[in-house]
C-alpha cells in the first residue's frame, strides 16, 4: 500500500504515488533553479506544467487514476533534465529520446503575421517562406476572388497557436523544458530590440 497525493499540476487535478509526487517536486524545483535568472521565469514553469499536465493526462484521463514513478519518469525524460538545457552535447542525446522533431500541426501565427497569420503558419507547415502563400492568395482573389474565399476560410477552421507549446507544435520542435525556455529568451530578445 502506497501514499498517494492530490496535486493541481497545469490547472488540472491529479492523484501521484508519493514517490512519484516527490520526484515530480524535485524536478520541478531544479528546473525552476535552472532558469532562476530568467525574468519569465514564472511563465516557463506554468508553460512547463501544463506540458506535463497534457502527458499525464493521456495516461490518466480521470482523477480516480493514479500516477506512478514510472509514469512521472516517462514525462521527465520527454520533457527533458534541467542538466541537458544548454549544453549541445546532451540536446543530441535527448533529442533522440524524444524523437528531435515532432509531427508539425497547422496553426496560425500571431507573432508574423499580416492579417490572420494564415500565411505564415502555413509557411511552418509546408517550410516555405510566407511570402510566396501571400502572394498566391492576392492572385487568386484578384484572378476570380477564390483567394479570399479561401482565406477567410482557413482562417476561421484554423485555430490561432495561443500557447508556448501550440507555438512549438507549430513549427516542429519537440515541446521540452528547454525549448519552452528558449521560446522565452527568443521573445524577450525581440521585445528589447
Amino acid at each position: 500500500m502506497k501514499k498517494t497525493a492530490t496535486v493541481s499540476l497545469g490547472g488540472m487535478i491529479f492523484c501521484f504515488e508519493e514517490d512519484a509526487y516527490l520526484t515530480l517536486e524535485a524536478y520541478l524545483k531544479r528546473l525552476e533553479y535552472n532558469f532562476r535568472g530568467e525574468p519569465d521565469t514564472q511563465e516557463i514553469m506554468k508553460d512547463i506544467e501544463v506540458r506535463m499536465a497534457e502527458h499525464f493526462r493521456e495516461k490518466a484521463p480521470s482523477q480516480e487514476v493514479v500516477i506512478t514513478l514510472n509514469e512521472v519518469n516517462r514525462v521527465i525524460e520527454i520533457m527533458g533534465e534541467p542538466t541537458d538545457i544548454g549544453s549541445e552535447s546532451n540536446s543530441f542525446q535527448s533529442a533522440e529520446s524524444t524523437q528531435q522533431r515532432t509531427s508539425k500541426r497547422l496553426y496560425r501565427d500571431p507573432d508574423n503575421r499580416v492579417f490572420a497569420g494564415i500565411s505564415s503558419g502555413l509557411g511552418y507547415y509546408w517550410n516555405i517562406d510566407p511570402v510566396i502563400i501571400r502572394v498566391l492568395f492576392v492572385i487568386l482573389a484578384i484572378w476570380g476572388g477564390g483567394g479570399l474565399l479561401v482565406y477567410i476560410i482557413l482562417w476561421i477552421v484554423i485555430p490561432e497557436a495561443r500557447t508556448t507549446a501550440e507555438k512549438l507544435e507549430m513549427t516542429g520542435e519537440p515541446v521540452t523544458a528547454e525549448n519552452i525556455g528558449k521560446s522565452f529568451k527568443g521573445t524577450n530578445e525581440q521585445k528589447n530590440q
